[in-house]
């Protein structure tokens, strides 16, 4: 059933604040909300996809704008083709699972299985010189009902500890203090681009910890972070089985683009980036333009997805091989879904009240 919205989101709210949608890649590609054929609108607050089909006006500007995929040869072969293999260890009480993967020549490496084992699923991420160790738990008992019928208790607490950079508080308190606000603001990417990713119909509580072991202060660890906390949920019990990653994407000096760039780069770069995305879909796109034109922000975006792409598929292998190991699986039966049913109703009640007008159409589920 079709039913007609608003028509196209405004581009200069991209550059200003965040957007938080799920895009569905179509015959057309994808790109940012209002270049693109198929989009998913926000599911920030609630996990029913909804579909928008642009206008047909929409889709001649896009075809007007020429070819959106503007990569230079030097973003051709950014990253490698995952490897996931099981790595030697001296004892048979636990398997080590690696994934390793080239990225801009540096290598970005994934192992479970020897540290946090009493944790649901627990993940080192290293590229370049810094570590990222996240874990994931969950209450998953049969016997317990659900902590909530329409929410998810999902938390997230990322920690850069001042160990990391190798130094120590020189005051009385020697402790790491409260979160600063970088830190609050990695653990918000990491929520919004895992939450709307979570199966329908699973309510347990779920704890993400993720802490900085070592930094090398050159380089930011955004993406390390949520890298390590999804590959932590896929490689646990959690009935999580959509990967998700994301990089930071940037324009150097000579407006070409760099992937998970320096601080320094990034600093005086016009175009600040960060795609977050599964393998067929962009969770989220959070970051800043400096009057970069249509064209160069959605060639940014697809190389951010293809990159996305590829680490997905290297943690869906990452995740099988990590459960394998441990003699675990999904747990599945903990997900109560809504009936089919019940969405035909409320679609048939009330979606010509919600989505009356012109513009672009809307599918419900």
């Amino acid at each position: 059933m079709a039913l007609p919205v608003c028509k196209v989101f405004n581009f200069r709210n991209f550059v200003v604040i965040s957007i938080f949608l799920v895009c569905h890649q179509g015959s057309n590609g994808f790109t940012v909300p209002h270049l693109i054929p198929k989009l998913g609108c926000s599911r920030n607050f609630y996990r029913s996809p909804i579909r928008i089909i642009c206008t047909s006006a929409t889709r001649t500007r896009i075809k007007s704008l020429g070819q959106l995929v503007m990569l230079s040869k030097r973003n051709e072969n950014v990253i490698s083709e995952p490897r996931v293999f099981e790595e030697a260890v001296d004892t048979d009480f636990f398997k080590r699972i690696v994934m390793e993967v080239e990225i801009n020549d540096k290598t970005l490496r994934l192992e479970t299985g020897q540290v946090g084992r009493l944790a649901g699923g627990s993940v080192i991420a290293s590229l370049d010189g810094s570590v990222v160790y996240s874990t994931a738990c969950a209450d998953l008992a049969l016997e317990r009902e659900d902590a909530a019928d329409d929410f998810l208790p999902f938390s997230v607490h990322y920690q850069e500890r001042s160990s990391a950079a190798g130094k120590t508080s020189g005051g009385y308190i020697k402790r790491d203090g409260k979160p600063s606000d970088e830190e609050i603001l990695v653990a918000r990417i990491i929520d919004r681009s895992l939450r709307p990713v979570f199966p329908h119909g699973f309510f347990r509580e779920v704890q993400l910890q993720s802490w900085v072991l070592s930094y090398n202060t050159e380089s930011n660890v955004d993406h390390l972070a949520l890298l390590s906390c999804s590959a932590a949920l896929l490689a646990s019990p959690i009935p999580f089985e959509t990967p998700v990653a994301g990089v930071c994407v940037a324009l150097d000096a000579d407006g070409d683009f760099i992937v998970n760039p320096p601080r320094e780069i990034l600093g005086h770069s016009r175009l600040k980036l960060f795609v977050c995305g599964t393998e067929t879909a962009v969770v989220m796109l959070e970051g800043a333009a400096d009057f970069v034109n249509d064209d160069k922000l959605a060639a940014a975006v697809d190389l951010g997805m293809r990159i996305v792409r590829s680490l997905c598929g290297g943690l869906r292998a990452f995740a099988a091989r990590a459960l394998a190991a441990r003699g675990e699986r999904s747990m599945t039966q903990l997900l109560r879904p809504a009936p089919d049913a019940l969405y035909r109703d409320m679609r048939d009640r009330f979606a010509q009240r919600l989505f009356g007008g012109g513009g672009s159409t809307v599918q419900l589920p």
